[in-house]
């Protein structure tokens, strides 16, 4: 099969076009999922087809090697003009900043929101309380190589356990249970590194953001057995948080999974409105359609490195 150079491109920008519609009109859950793999594969193979060029313009591959690769399944180019291949410099540095400042941002966020738990926090609960006045809360992802039985903490502050009563309050320990439990972190670091690799997926970076918050929301309602519960639980944490009223010390700024963030409009006239039906084909097309087109890209790729070697390999030898 013959893979393009396009469709990788062609790929990522279907992916921001259809984002927020697979947001609006598909079961939160599923749509995340598809999202992630997509975005993912997508990522992979830009960034893949990147590296490609670049070696095309460091006169790593010559004319004779790119033939032997579209001779065995691939698809390949002599040449590039100049001008694309200093874009392609620049974008693959600019890629690599941006996935070191997301990977270090996350770990930081995640340090300080461990540290606070450590601080306020008895023993290994689920459930902490932090002192601070302004309505906070986390899902906090258990550390890595610890094991717990849903696999992180919540954090939440007294201001959010004030502004909820307690119907609410189960509502809120639902929905971030949910993240726990489905691990909707990992989800939104894939997407955030396939973003950073590719600004085309910004969309979808957002589109899964609000799917992932919509997913708890869901969870929670199920949960209580009550949307319209969840609903007010929501909108009652939003409205106290953009209170002035309050302090952020101790939180961190840009703190992941926030109960009270992405959409809160639009997710609670989803949980006034009927559960979103369960559609399989669309989110399996998105993924196998992004794998196609991740396996072809790597099927190149693997061509180009096997035959590269073997070259380097017939020029030593003719060497000696």
């Amino acid at each position: 099969m013959i893979t393009s150079v396009h469709v990788p491109l062609l790929v990522s920008l279907l992916l921001a076009g259809i984002s927020p519609v697979l947001a609006a009109r598909l079961s939160p859950a599923r749509a995340a999922v598809a999202l992630v793999a997509a975005s993912a594969a997508a990522a992979a193979a830009s960034t893949a087809w990147a590296l490609m060029f670049l070696a095309v313009t460091l006169g790593l591959v010559t004319p004779l090697l790119s033939a032997r690769v579209a001779a065995h399944g691939g698809w390949f180019i002599d040449s590039i003009p100049a001008v694309l291949a200093a874009a392609l410099v620049s974008g693959l540095g600019a890629g690599t900043v941006r996935v070191v400042a997301v990977l270090r941002r996350r770990r930081r966020v995640t340090r300080e929101l461990h540290a606070l738990c450590e601080t306020c926090g008895v023993g290994r609960e689920e459930l902490v309380v932090a002192p601070i006045a302004h309505p906070h809360a986390f899902a906090v992802p258990a550390r890595f190589g610890r094991v717990e039985s849903t696999g992180g903490r919540i954090l939440v502050t007294v201001g959010m356990l004030r502004a909820l009563d307690a119907a609410e309050r189960r509502a809120l320990l639902a929905h971030e249970r949910a993240h726990l439990i489905c691990r909707h972190h990992r989800q939104r670091a894939i997407v955030e590194f396939a973003a950073a690799l590719n600004p085309l997926l910004i969309p979808a970076r957002s589109a899964v953001g609000y799917l992932v918050e919509r997913a708890a929301d869901e969870h929670a309602a199920t949960t209580i057995g009550d949307r319209r519960v969840a609903a007010y639980a929501l909108a009652t944490a939003a409205i106290a948080g953009a209170s002035p009223a309050g302090t952020h010390r101790g939180i961190p700024p840009d703190a992941a999974l926030g109960y009270s963030r992405f959409g809160v409009a639009r997710r609670v006239a989803a949980l006034h409105a009927a559960p979103l039906p369960e559609r399989r084909l669309p989110p399996m097309l998105l993924i196998a359609l992004a794998t196609v087109t991740a396996a072809e890209t790597l099927h190149t790729a693997h061509n180009l490195a096997a035959f590269s070697v073997a070259e380097f390999g017939q020029t030593l030898v003719a060497g000696f």
